[in-house]
């Protein structure tokens, strides 16, 4: 028969404090910096998601909307306890004596505790983690104002100068450089008529390669809010390909140092020199302009779900011409096995494979620009809270 004694019971039920003051000591801080990080993650997916999402959106012509994290608050706790069930208060757990009888014979043997009994004495230990995200929509006429207000012109030569590829920069966020136009009709909902963009597309794409050759720079001087700018070609030894940049800007032939404005300042060569008259898209418009590079299935369109955009002659466009070296968003009926960031919308799966390093960029881009063009924005009252039971 088995047997508690005074000290083996004394020594369970002293391992209950030792575990919440040991939980606390060591689990704690262990617990709050995994979950900072695990937190952290999945806010950077849900927030690439969003991102995502909208500009599939925007190419059924959806309007976006945007959810902001209010606030998370987590709470954590841990419960130990012991249990310890003297044998005295389980006679099923006591030896049993049985007793048979055959052949005329009496057969008396002793049977001890079961192991099932065994395993009501023990320490149980419970961890609770019960967060609580609160979310609100971005709206109200400050919002709406930055969403659809041209961006600065003194942003995007700022992330150019900070090592952002020009081809990149220009092409997403600038319509007509000099009266050169970039899809302009692509800062709007997908137009059913082909845009124009081959000579700008040319232009920003040897100044890209001027760029790697460090021959052309970007000079900003001034206050901030009242910066001067300026583009400067042929720093030292003059690149091959800075005649045709000229040439297709409508820029002076020996033009060296070129400045740079927004299109509401002026005309490129009213002062008699050199000069880049830039006009920008909208925030809305840049995400108008991605939009194209969504690739939708071929039921969607044959439904009539998008618009589709033809030449003159009547063949449909194809936009991977305007958009595709910046972006490409794929899609399928089937969950992607390897993508950087996927949705689900109408049915279908859209994302950026994860190889796919250019569109990631463009993508991480596109973040910094919401960031710094919707900066100091309204939000509503909250509209979602969701009390996460673990």
């Amino acid at each position: 028969m088995q047997r508690i004694t005074c000290r083996s019971l004394a020594i369970a039920l002293g391992l209950v404090p030792v575990l919440l003051l040991g939980g606390c000591g060591t689990l704690g801080p262990k617990m709050m910096r995994n979950s900072q990080i695990e937190y952290n993650d999945v806010f950077a997916d849900s927030w690439n998601k969003q991102l995502l999402l909208n500009l599939v959106r925007a190419k059924y012509g959806e309007p976006p909307l945007f959810l902001e994290l209010g606030s998370l608050t987590t709470q954590y706790s841990i419960e130990a306890g012991a249990k310890v069930e003297p044998l005295w208060k389980k006679p099923d757990a006591m030896a049993r004596t049985v007793t048979t009888a055959a052949g005329g014979m009496t057969t008396t043997k002793v049977h001890g505790p079961s192991s099932g009994d065994e395993n009501r004495n023990g320490v149980t230990v419970n961890y609770y983690e019960r967060p609580t995200a609160t979310f609100s929509p971005l709206q109200g006429h400050d919002y709406v104002t930055r969403l659809l207000s041209p961006i600065p012109l003194e942003s995007l030569v700022l992330l150019t100068a900070s090592g952002w590829s020009v081809e990149r920069v220009f092409s997403m966020c600038v319509q007509r450089i000099n009266g050169l136009p970039n899809a302009p009709s692509a800062s709007g909902p997908t137009p059913s008529y082909a845009p124009e963009y081959v000579d700008f597309a040319r232009a920003v794409a040897l100044l890209r390669e001027m760029q790697i050759d460090d021959s052309v720079t970007v000079e900003i001087s001034g206050e901030p809010g009242k910066h001067s700018m300026a583009l400067v070609m042929g720093a030292g030894e003059e690149h091959p390909r800075a005649a045709e940049v000229r040439q297709i800007l409508k820029l002076p032939p020996d033009a060296a140092r070129i400045a740079v404005q927004p299109a509401w300042v002026g005309e490129a060569g009213k002062d008699g020199g050199a000069t880049l008259v830039v006009q920008t898209r909208s925030l809305m418009g840049v995400f108008n302009y991605l939009a194209n590079a969504v690739e939708i299935p071929e039921e969607d369109v044959k439904a009539g779900w998008v618009v589709k955009t033809q030449t003159e002659d009547g063949k449909d466009f194809d936009w991977k011409q305007v958009v595709g070296k910046v972006m490409c968003i794929r899609s399928s009926a089937a969950p992607p096995s390897e993508a950087y960031v996927s949705v689900r919308h109408k049915g279908n799966w859209f994302y950026v494979p994860e190889s796919d390093l250019n569109s990631k960029f463009t993508f991480s881009f596109l973040a910094s620009l919401f960031y710094l063009q919707s900066g100091d924005t309204t939000t509503m009252m909250p509209l979602l809270t969701l009390p996460v039971s673990q």
